[in-house]
């Protein structure tokens, strides 16, 4: 009974260990077995370097109308969608808007009214004092006659032939003569000060009558370009306010130039010293997602702007043409912009581009002089070499849409794994992999399994009746 008991406990430990070495050996199997992957000869060519970015669409002219003064609107001549004409030789473009000027042309006649008047009384000024000149005039001369008068009277007197008291009323008239002569002399000063007053204060209602036409003017409004009305905020008899620091005032219509179009375009800062002006583009309107439109790099901004989360971008415009205004403002877009073109390189699918951690490859991949051993994750590209996928590291260059640069690493014979991408995020150094085949080559295949079993079956059969017989 013992020696049955050693031989189960024997037989039974033979199990466990036979099972255990089957169990590693089909884990080792399962290992092993080949990753089915897509593969593509390395190309050599040309590629286009470009920068895409998204960009919103507006007018390319856009002029907000508003009052420049507070009244009422008394007339709005178009509606929106209405074709207006800007100023063009004699024309002086399209009346907008008509405000009531009713208390700017009474403004207007008061302010003339009281330049008449100013002037009447500077002509007024002007004949008095030349009135004051005459009478100065012939006190002057009163005075030159008396002061003779009293000459000769005094050598009258020395010689006795006078009183002295007629010299002394001779003299007395002399001095209220020369008093005279002063007074008037300082009326006409007076009047010809009274004169600049005035004079000056013509001037002021020369000024307040040409502020007072510039306000009447202000009443009716022109377009200032050839456009569309493309908004109408307000109506006849609406109140059109003027604007303050707070308050921007009523926009009462716009006028849009929509003959052309404006792309605003977001440039990431680490692409800004790649665009340039007149380069060519793409634009892919996502409401017209069936044309793209091709145009150049209008203008480049000079200054860095900052978006809401922070990111760096350079505002880049580009004008497309709308004769048929088919793009609307508001519209976005995605531009792609040539940058550069590669002649003569190396290329590659840009899905075979893998980054992967500098401690995560094997230690023959590592020494590779071309991984940076300063950066974390290095690109590498797996190449298919003889039923393995071999990981490579790569120098790579510029990147187009679909493709990137490869300027060391890979020669023009290799073959690269192009996918599955869930295949190639699992791939690692020397894992087994197969080619995947055409399917009319997998078809080919299961058709000739599919014969050679139906043979086989038919062998099958053959042998069982011919057993069958002999019994």
């Amino acid at each position: 009974m013992k020696v049955f008991i050693k031989i189960l406990v024997i037989v039974i430990v033979i199990v466990f260990i036979g099972g255990g070495i089957y169990n590693q050996v089909a884990k080792k199997n399962k290992k092993e077995a080949a990753v089915t992957v897509r593969v593509e000869k390395v190309t050599k060519g040309e590629l286009l370097e470009t920068v895409n970015a998204p960009g919103v669409i507006k007018p390319w002219r856009n002029v907000e109308i508003s009052a420049r003064i507070s009244a009422r609107l008394a007339e709005l001549p178009f509606e929106a969608g209405d074709l207006v004409k800007g100023p063009h030789d004699d024309n002086p473009g399209d009346l907008l808007v008509r405000l009531d000027s009713t208390d700017m042309q009474a403004s207007l006649q008061s302010t003339e009214a009281r330049r008449a008047a100013q002037e009447a009384q500077i002509e007024v000024a002007r004949v008095e004092i030349e009135s004051r000149k005459i009478s100065v005039q012939g006190i002057e001369l009163s005075l030159k006659q008396a002061r003779k008068q009293l000459e000769r009277r005094q050598l009258l007197l020395q010689t006795g032939d006078i009183t002295e008291i007629e010299v002394e009323e001779l003299q007395t008239r002399v001095d209220e003569l020369g008093t005279q002569l002063a007074s008037a002399m300082n009326a006409v000063k007076s009047s010809e000060m009274n004169l600049k007053v005035m004079e000056e204060n013509l001037k002021a209602a020369n000024a307040e009558i040409e502020r007072a036409r510039d306000m009447l003017s202000y009443a009716t409004i022109r377009s200032p370009i050839d456009g569309i009305v493309t908004r109408l905020n307000a109506e006849v008899g609406e109140i059109a306010m003027t604007g303050t620091m707070n308050n921007p005032g009523t926009v009462i219509l716009e006028v849009a130039d929509l003959s052309k179009m404006l792309l605003s375009v977001q440039i990431d800062e680490v692409d800004v010293d790649k665009v340039k002006e007149g380069q060519k583009v793409t634009v892919k309107i996502q409401a017209l997602p069936d044309e793209d439109f091709k145009s150049t790099i209008y203008k480049r901004s000079l200054v860095l702007l900052q978006d809401r989360m922070g990111t760096r971008y350079c505002e880049v415009e580009v004008l497309l043409d709308n004769p048929e205004h088919r793009i609307l403002s508001g519209m976005t877009a995605d531009v792609e912009i040539q940058v550069k073109q590669h002649d003569d390189i190396l290329k590659i699918p840009s899905q075979c581009v893998q980054g992967r951690e500098w401690d995560s490859l094997p230690i023959d991949v590592r020494d590779n002089p071309l991984i940076d051993k300063e950066k974390s994750i290095v690109p590498i590209v797996f190449t298919f070499e003889n039923g393995e996928a071999i990981a490579k590291p790569v120098i790579i260059g510029a990147s187009d849409m679909n493709d990137t640069v490869i300027e060391d690493g890979l020669e023009e014979t290799d073959q690269v794994i192009t996918g599955p991408y869930k295949e190639l995020e699992g791939l690692t150094h020397k894992k087994k992999v197969e080619e995947e085949k055409p399917e009319g080559e997998k078809a080919g295949k299961k058709e000739g399994q599919s014969i050679k079993d139906s043979e086989s079956e038919k062998s099958e059969m053959t042998s069982k009746d011919q057993g069958t017989k002999k019994e």
